[in-house]
């Protein structure tokens, strides 16, 4: 046998795999530190080929005007005071995006919105209420109710914000 001192197989293999560990991070690390970028042509190495040029026309050129994009169509949404309601605040959403805030009271008892869509069709949508009612014992309660649905959205269509057995939805209104 050797002098030489050797190293039980079990510290071998954890040095290993240590290495193998610091490896990997370095190689991920330097991935997500640069990000890749194909090599670049050089565009004086790439032959062209012979084509003969001729002067292009001289073109007058006009300035644009930029085209503003409109909405496809849009809808109303209406809330009402209740009888015995006093006030109430009513956010819409469409698509999980706010696009009306509605608030009533006994000095506005109406309020609408105009609201803007792309185009014609179904639209998910959440109302989300808070308000202030008189019961029959001439106290104040509060109500905070919600729901939500489907709406079919065609020209000019009109929705009013109603309680039903279901929680709030947007029913539509006659035209």
């Amino acid at each position: 046998m050797s002098d030489e001192t050797k190293v039980p197989w079990p510290v071998w293999a954890l040095v290993t795999v240590i290495c193998t560990c610091i490896t990997a991070y370095s190689v991920i690390y330097t991935a997500r530190q640069s990000p890749y970028k194909p090599p670049s042509t050089d565009v004086e190495s790439i032959p062209s080929p012979e084509v003969e040029s001729t002067p292009s026309p001289e073109v007058e050129s006009t300035p644009s005007t930029e085209v503003e994009s409109t909405p496809f169509t849009e809808l109303t949404v209406l809330n009402e005071l209740a009888p015995t309601q006093i006030s109430e605040d009513v956010q819409v959403y469409m698509n999980s995006q706010l696009v009306a805030q509605l608030l009533v009271n006994k000095q506005k008892p109406t309020a609408s919105a105009k609201v803007a869509v792309s185009s014609f069709g179904n639209y998910s949508y959440s109302v989300i209420a808070d308000g202030y009612f008189m019961n029959s014992a001439g106290q104040i309660e509060r109500y905070q109710g919600r729901g939500d649905g489907v709406i079919e959205v065609s020209q000019g269509s009109i929705f009013t914000i109603t309680l039903t057995e279901h929680g709030l939805r947007l029913v539509p209104s006659p035209r």
